[in-house]
Order: structure tokens, then sequence, then C-alpha cells
């Protein structure tokens, strides 16, 4: 209501709508800014009038038209064709030359001729021109530059005349002369060479001719041939006849006549001396034959020479054999035998000319009667003796020539005295001896016939339990088994067999075993062999035999079953009272073997093989056995090196697992490592933990040497060992005494062996060694029974650390409830600081030495102390001091950030994986290291670092123990 059409807002009606360009929208009539078709209308078809334009073809042509009905290209709206815009086609076009280029037709002009539209100048349509080409020997043809494999002269050149360079050569002339020149000025008789030859060298042939020598040999040759003092006689000239002048020299005859002549006329076996040689002195040798002196003597010279009464025997005779006449005289042998003969006849001492042997000019020989005794002969038992002589000829003839024989022996005259002595008592007799020349020579001897001599004694006995002196002081150790060897001597070469035995009195003296013992071999031996086994009566003594207070008493032929001189010596102890053993009681080993699980594996020791682990410590050390443990693995992040790195760390985290287990037991950690050869095992000096690889049986030795360590022995000098002990007493490492295994029933010998606390093979313990462990053992707090060793559990601070080349690192200390682990005081202390700096706590401790390290000064120190929680809260450093030197330390800020730290949570990712293993990570910035307690087991598992590390079982309940250097925050996890 009350609207009107003022404006119009009613609808408007839409039609089609034409613009100039021909297009058609719908819109209403006013909105239109053509031709507006009506109400309805609409653009389908579009009907509206379409403008006009420009259509170009391919061909370059222009129409105008509509743009539906342009085939081509439509130019747009209201374009035309004058002038025509349109793209014009190109082509190749071909210039004179052969060029080519691709442009438009009309710009194709001249006399460039166009090849048409879309033709390319890929390749070249053009036809090209003909040109003069020269070729390397100065020829010429007409060629198209592309066919020209010379010199292409240009369009249009020609060959006529040749224009072309020609080339050049050597050119010999008929006397050997060479110029450079083209063929054709090479002329008359000279040759040319061909191209491109030269004249250095010279190619051209040279003429020849006679070329004179000094000796006046001639031959023919060019002239640069003929050198020296030799004369050339010119091109042509010849050697037949011969020119040349013919030289004269000396000829000598062989009877060292000398004439002047040419060679060729020195002829008949003569000698030509070479040209102008002269005669004039004599050069020719004279002819030597044999001059005999009046002695007898030859010598070989000239004629000339042989004077003063010596006879030349003429040309070409010689001294051997000897021509001269030889005089006569005695010669006298060794023997005293002389004979008349010449010298050179004389194989021995001649007198001299003229000597003669009557009488006997020559020395006696020395005539020697052996042997220089006789042994001792025995009543009535058969006696043989023979004598020999030297220094004489034989045979020889012996006698009795002073004193007499005993009854009932005779001497035979080839030296033989035998027979059946029926008295005893000593006998003094002259033995001569004649040889074949009636020379004589003489020993006096004095017979014994005993009434008998053969004794024997048992000089030694010892029990070896794996080392021993022949003096048996090597003490024995309770309950492990023995061998026993007795060394029974006799006085002479024998078949006895006899038997030994040995008596074991309790310490009562009562008799508690008896062992009889058959002889070893076929006899007995005249001398002791301590290194052979089966020299000796040797019998295994149980350890249930070998106890403190007990002795023993031991005999040979203890039924007098064989004759003897003396019967009083064949006890041990020669008293006859049995000698008390010095055995000393020593506990059982107790060892715990933990497998180490590191990022280069897991230490391979399990309770199937421990016992080959144990194998060498049990052959080789005084103990009477062993008690051994596997544990659960102790996971660690520290990774060894063949060249000792991480090895001091590894053993202190194994040595905080035996402190946190509050154990009593000697601890070793079988580790892996990656390589063979390098550091093998690291143990404490004097502390009852050591660390070794998994390698067997290598690791047995290795075990074995390391508890040496612990039994606080250090090197044995022998190849370069680190810190050696210069009171060890061999050479070279040797172990000095035999050695015996009793597991093997092998000895081992003194001079092949070496200790096992040196780096040498073969091992085995020495006696100093092994009695030095055994006393370190007798009163070492580590080998006491289980039962004296006593300690209750209590909270304690854990102190650990190591020093190398005089730098002391302190690892975080942890709180642990343990029994107390205590160092020796030293000059070292550990000190705990409050937030003023005053010295809360203080603890003295001496290092602890560590072995195979490069540097001399290795060493550690771990210990646990008692530690109160309010005291531990007051203190906010902990450092190492060396006198008034700080030499490590670990701090927090303030006490109550201790206490914030021990009471705060930082969260640890706990990650079981599906491998059974679980991995432990935190931030390491706030607590460098942790502790993995096994709840279930209650036992230190792991040892972790860099906030990373793993344990080998998930399925159990742990306490994460970390520390910040000072403090330790506890979490705990359940895993089951």
């Amino acid at each position: 209501m009350d609207t009107d059409c003022t404006p119009n807002d009613c609808p408007q009606p839409e039609g089609a709508c034409c613009v100039p360009n021909g297009s058609c929208t719908v819109t209403t009539e006013a909105d239109c800014t053509g031709t507006w078709s009506g109400i309805g209308t609409d653009c389908t078809p579009n009907d509206c009038p379409q403008p006009d334009g420009a259509c170009c073809a391919d061909d370059g042509s222009c129409t105008v038209t509509k743009e539906a009905d342009c085939t081509g290209d439509w130019q747009g709206m209201d374009t035309d064709c004058s002038p025509n815009e349109c793209p014009q086609p190109t082509g190749a076009c071909c210039a004179l030359d052969g060029t080519c280029a691709v442009t438009e037709e009309a710009d194709c002009t001249g006399s460039d001729v166009y090849e048409g539209d879309d033709s390319v100048c890929s390749p070249n349509p053009c036809p090209q021109p003909d040109g003069a080409c020269c070729a390397d020997d100065g020829s010429c043809t007409i060629a198209k530059e592309a066919d020209c494999t010379g010199d292409w002269q240009g369009m249009d050149t020609d060959c006529d005349p040749n224009l072309c360079p020609q080339p050049t050569g050597a050119c010999c002339a008929t006397d050997g002369g060479c110029t450079v020149t083209e063929e054709a000025d090479c002329t008359g008789d000279s040759v040319w060479q061909g191209a491109d030859t030269v004249c250095d060298p010279n190619p051209c042939p040279q003429p020849t001719g006679a070329c004179c020598a000094t000796d006046g040999g001639c031959t023919v040759t060019d002239e640069a041939d003929c050198t020296g003092l030799n004369v050339w006689q010119g091109a042509e000239t010849d050697c037949d006849p011969n020119l040349c002048p013919i030289p004269t020299g000396a000829c000598c005859a062989d009877d060292g006549s000398c004439t002047v002549t040419e060679d060729a006329d020195c002829t008949g076996g003569s000698t030509w001396q070479g040209a102008d040689t002269v005669c004039s002195p004599n050069p020719c040798p004279q002819p030597t034959g044999a001059c005999c002196a009046e002695d007898g003597g030859c010598t070989v010279t000239e004629e000339s020479d042989c004077t003063g009464g010596s006879t030349w025997q003429g040309a070409d005779t010689v001294c051997d054999p000897n021509p001269c006449p030889q005089p006569t005289g005695a010669c006298c042998t060794a023997l005293g035998v002389c004979t008349v003969t010449t010298s050179g006849d004389c194989a021995d001492d001649w007198q001299g000319a003229d000597t003669v042997c009557s009488p006997n000019p020559c020395t006696p020989p020395t005539i020697t009667v052996s042997p220089t005794t006789v042994p001792t002969a025995t009543l009535n038992e058969a006696y043989s003796q023979t004598f020999t002589a030297s220094g004489g000829s034989s045979p020889y003839v012996y006698e009795v020539s002073a004193g007499s024989l005993p009854a009932g022996l005779s001497l035979a005259t080839n030296g033989s005295l035998t027979g059946t002595p029926t008295s005893s008592g000593d006998h003094t007799f002259t033995v001569q001896a004649t040889d074949d020349n009636d020379f004589t020579g003489n020993r006096e001897y004095t017979l014994t016939v005993a009434a008998t001599t053969f004794d024997m004694e048992v000089t030694a006995v010892y029990i070896t339990q794996a080392t021993q002196r022949m003096d048996f002081g090597v003490p024995l150790v309770k309950d492990r088994d023995g061998l026993l060897r007795a060394f029974v001597v006799a006085n002479e070469s024998n078949s006895e067999t006899p038997d030994v035995r040995v008596r074991i009195y309790n310490a009562a003296d009562a008799l508690v075993q008896t062992y009889t013992i058959s002889a070893p071999g076929s006899s007995v031996g005249t001398s002791t062999n301590e290194g052979t086994l089966t020299s000796t009566w040797n019998q295994l003594i149980p350890g249930t035999y070998l106890q403190p207070g007990y002795s023993i008493l031991v005999d040979v032929d203890p039924t007098g079953a064989v004759p003897e001189s003396n019967e009083s010596n064949n006890n041990w102890p020669v008293s006859g009272t049995p000698s008390d053993l010095d055995v000393r009681d020593l506990s059982r080993l107790q060892m715990t073997l933990v497998p180490v699980s590191a990022p280069l594996g897991t230490g391979g020791v399990n309770s199937g093989n421990a016992a080959t682990f144990m194998d060498y410590t049990r052959r080789i050390q005084p103990i009477p056995d062993y008690d051994v443990t596997v544990r659960a693995s102790l996971s660690s992040s520290t990774t060894l090196l063949s060249n000792g790195g991480g090895w001091e760390t590894m053993l202190n985290e194994v040595t905080v697992q035996r402190t946190a287990d509050a154990s009593s037991d000697y601890y070793y950690g079988v580790v892996h490592v990656n390589y063979s050869s390098g550091v093998a095992g690291l143990g404490w000096v004097g502390y009852p933990v050591a660390i070794g690889w998994d390698y067997l049986p290598s690791g047995s030795w290795v075990l074995a040497h390391e508890i040496g360590h612990n039994f606080d022995r250090i090197h044995t000098a022998c190849s370069g060992e680190s810190g050696t002990d210069p009171d060890y007493p061999y050479s070279s490492g040797y172990i000095g005494v035999y050695g015996y295994d009793l597991w093997a029933s092998t000895q081992k010998d003194k001079n092949s062996y070496r200790d096992i606390m040196s780096y040498c093979n073969p091992q085995w313990t020495s006696d100093y060694t092994y009695e030095a462990v055994l006393s370190y053992r007798e009163t070492s707090p580590y080998d006491r029974p289980a039962a004296a060793r006593g300690g209750s559990e209590e909270p304690c601070l854990l102190v650990w650390g190591t020093r190398r080349d005089g730098v002391v690192k302190m690892e975080p200390s942890l709180q642990l409830t343990t029994r107390p682990v205590y160092p020796e005081p030293g000059e070292y202390r550990v000190e705990g600081l409050d937030a003023s700096g005053a010295v809360v706590w203080s603890q003295s401790f001496e290092m602890m030495a560590i072995t195979h390290m490069p540097e001399p000064d290795a060493a550690g120190f771990n210990f646990a102390v008692p530690m109160s929680q309010d005291l531990l809260d007051q203190i906010v450093t902990l450092r190492v001091m060396e006198g008034s030197t700080e030499k490590a330390k670990h701090e927090t800020q303030s006490a109550s950030q201790g206490q914030l730290f021990r009471q705060m949570t930082t969260p640890a990712e706990l990650t079981p994986r599906a491998d059974g293993t679980l991995d432990v990570s935190w931030d390491a910035s706030r607590a460098p290291i942790v502790m993995v307690w096994d709840l279930d087991r209650d036992e230190c598992v792991g040892i972790g670092r860099n906030g990373f590390t793993q344990v080998s079982v998930s399925d159990r309940r742990y306490e994460l123990r970390f520390s910040d250097g000072v403090h330790t925050r506890i979490e705990t996890w359940d895993g089951r």
C-alpha cells in the first residue's frame, strides 16, 4: 500500500543482447550495452552478427573473413590485409660459394637461389664450387673443398700453373756429400732420397778405399772408419795388391835366440815380439831346467843361474820328481825305531846327512799303562779288569813287575786280570807293558778286595701339591692331595728293585696309613734325578692324610731283602723318627663369577662352564678346593678396548657390585671383547676383585693370573711386564723348581715353564709365588671362613674412583645399605664439606694398585663407610685430597638442593623390549650415574652411565639409585 512507480522497482524482462564483438548475453534492455533482441530472446543459438578480421594462411597469404570461417590464424576484429601482416614462410638460400642460409624468399636476392619453402641447410643442399687442392707431395688436383685431403686453394683456383709448394729431401752426390733440396734441383749423378729426408745424420753412401794399419795390415773402408794411426789411401784404392808398408820386429826362437824380421817370416814355433822391437838387448825368454845342489836339493832355473858346484840338468828338465842324487842319514819314528834313508823318504824325524842308527839316536817312546786306578773287588765274587797300553808299538806283552796280586787273581800277557779273590784287603802291584820294539811302561796299582760294597740311601723325600723344593721347604695345604716322591740312590751300578715303605702318623703319633711302593725301574740309580718322575718312588697321598700335626717316615728295602754294606741309612729321616709335616689350614676359596653385560656383549660364563674357568686356579694356587657361584649378570655402559681403555672403570663397577651385595667372596667379572690380542684381564693387588675375558681355555689362565694379583702378587719379569717383583729369585721368569699337576699327573720342567705372574708361556707356579700366596691367604681378611668375617649391614656412603698419571677421577658416590668396607689408611683422604666450606666428615685411604695398565701409578679406590642421612644432608661437596691439594670433587649448590634432589622425582623412562631385556634412560645432566637394584633377587644388576643402560630381565621389580655426585635419589619400577 502506498507504493508508486517512481522509481520503477518492478522486475524487468530479459532478452538476448548482442555486443559489437559478436558475443551474446541474456540481460535486461537497460543493462544491454549493444543491440537488445527483445523480450524472451536468448543466445542459443547465437544469432548476433559476427565481426570481420584478417585471417593469415600457412603460406603467408591474407584474407578478410569472420573468425569462424578462418582456417588459419585470425588476427582479430576489424583487422585487414593491407598491408599484409601475416608471417611469411622461410627456406634454404644458396650462394655462389656453396654457403647456405635460411631466409624468406624475398630476402634471397641477386645470384642466390631460393630452394623452396621449409627447405633447410642441414644437410647443405647448395652446389659446392671447385678449386685447386695441393697434396703433401706438391701435386695439384681440382676438387671441391670437402673432397680436398690436402690444402684447398680457394674457389675457382687452378692447377695450371701448379702453385702448390714442393717437398724437399736429401740429395746425395757421388762423393758422399749431402744437401737438402727439391727433387727437381737434385741433378746430374746425384740421387734424391725422398721427401722430408734430412742430411743429419748423412744418409748418403760414402766412397771406400784402402786403409793401412801400423802393422802393415790393409782393409777397404770409408775414410771416416780409417781412424787412429791408420792411413786412408784415397777413394777407390784397393788392398790387392797390399800397398801398405810392412813393419819389422824381434823374432824369438825356442832356444832363446833373437832375429829381426817381419811377422810373416817369424815361423817354426818362433814368437814375433811386435813391430819395431829389437834384439839388443835380447828380449827373448831363456829356457830353464833342473839345477841340482850338492845336498840333493833341486831348483828350476836358467843355465846361467845354476852356479856354485850345482849341476844344470838341461833345458826343460823339472824338479818333480827330483832328478838330483840324495844323501842318506838316520830316520827316527815316534815309536823310537831308527832306519837309514834319504830325507825325502823319511816321513818322521830325519837326523841329518851321513848319520847312522848304531848306536840308536832316537828318543824312546813314553808307554802309558791304563786305567789309572782299578775298581774295588768283592770277596768271593768274580772279578775282571783289562789293562791297555799306548804310546809304543803294538802288540804289547803285560806282566806284574813288582808287588803281588790278590790270591785267586792272575794277569794274562794280553792284559786281562781275572779270577775270584779269596782274601780281602789292599794289594799293591806294578803292571809292566812291553811293546813290539822292547820299550816298556809301568804303573803301580792298589786293588782293594772288600767283603761287600753295595749300599742304598734315601737321600730326600718331599710331597708336592703344585710345586716343591728338594729340601721339602714349601708348606702343604690341609685337605689338598699331594704327590710323595722318595729319592733312593745306590753307591754303584746294580739290578736291585727294592720296595719303599711310607708310614703316616697322626697328631697323636698313631700310625694311620702305610703305603708300600714298588720300584719304578729295573735298578736303583746312582744319582738323584728330580727331573724324571720314573726315577723316584711315587705315591699319591689323599688330602685326608695331609693334616696339621701329622708326620711321615720313609724307608727303603723294609724287609732287608737286599744285602748292603750299610743298613743304617735306609730310613728318612735317617734317625728313624717320623718327620713332622708343615701343613697350613687354609679356607676354601669362595668365588663369585659375574657375567658382565656391556656394549660388546655379555661375558660367556654360566654354571655349565664355571668349573672350566676355575680349573687352573685349582691346579696352581694353594687352596684346598673352591666353592663357585655364578650370579646374575651386571649391566654396564662401559666399552672395553684392547689398549686397556675402560678396563679400570669396569673393574671398579664389579667392585661396587661386590660392595653392594655385602659379599665376602672373591668376585671375578667375566667380560666379552671383540679382539683376540690386547688386555685380557685386570685385578686389584691385594683386594678380592678382578675381571677377565671369556675366551676359553685362555680365560682360565687369565683368572688364575688375576686372582694372583688379588692374592697380593705383582708381576714376574719376563717380557716387558709392568710393575715387576725385584725380589723374584729366578731369571727370565722361570719357575726355578719342578712343578707337578695333580690333575694331569704331569711334571712341569723348571727350565721350560714360566711363573703364572709373568706374560711368558708355558706357565706354572714357582715355589716363590706359591709360598707368597699361601702366606697371604693365611692372614688375609678376605680368606677367613665366612663365620669369622662378621659385620652387619647398615647405611653407608660408597666412595670410588681411579688414578692414572697422577690424575684422580672420583666417581659419583652412592648411598647403600651394606656391610661397611673400610679402606687402608694412607696419604689420601675424602672430605665432606657443608655449605660454609667447613669439613664435617673425613676418611683417610690408600690407593689400591692396578696391574697391566701402561701408567706405573695406575690405582683406584672403592670403599663403603657408615654415613647417616642427617650427616649426608649437611654435605654439599665431596672432594679427594692429597695433603693440601684438591685432586677431585663433586658438589651441589646447597644442602637444600641436595635434599631436594633426593626427594624430587626425575622421570626415568623404562622400556621393556621384545627380547625380555629392559632399557633404562634418564637425564644424565642431573644424574650422571644410576645403580640398578633387583628387588626380587636383592642384588645389584647394573651400573648405568650417560643417560642409558640396559638390564637383562624386564619382568622384575627394580630400584633405581640415581646420584648427582653427592646425594642419591631412589625410584622404583615394577615390571611384573
